[in-house]
């Protein structure tokens, strides 16, 4: 052999534990980061589909609770069926408004 090739030789020889060492942490953060797209590129999909069959469990089996159904079924009493309870004040306010259109047909009817 040559003492060029001697010298590198001896030179590889010298190095070649910390070269293998870097081998081994470059293959070791290759696998990582290959483990971590791949999980990433199932896991996302998986995670968003799994999120969403929650959510609809979810809103399928929501409650409230009994101070907000109080104050809605309040509300929708008094809307719909107060004047079934209350006759005098629906009439009194019907009775107010018919007044004033039959007070002017009558007007006309005189003449």
């Amino acid at each position: 052999m040559s003492q060029a090739k001697v010298d590198k030789y001896k030179k590889e020889k010298k190095n070649r534990v910390k070269n293998l060492k870097k081998k081994k942490v470059k293959k070791v953060v290759l696998i990582l980061l290959g483990a971590v797209f791949v999980g990433a590129g199932i896991g996302y999909p998986l995670g968003q589909k799994l999120y969403k069959v929650s959510y609809e469990k979810r809103i399928n089996n929501a409650t409230i609770s009994a101070d907000v159904y109080d104050y809605w079924f309040a509300q929708y009493w008094s809307e719909n069926y107060y004047s079934m309870l209350h006759p005098e004040e629906s009439a009194q306010i019907s009775t107010d408004t018919d007044a004033t259109e039959v007070h002017d047909h009558t007007h006309t009817d005189a003449e």
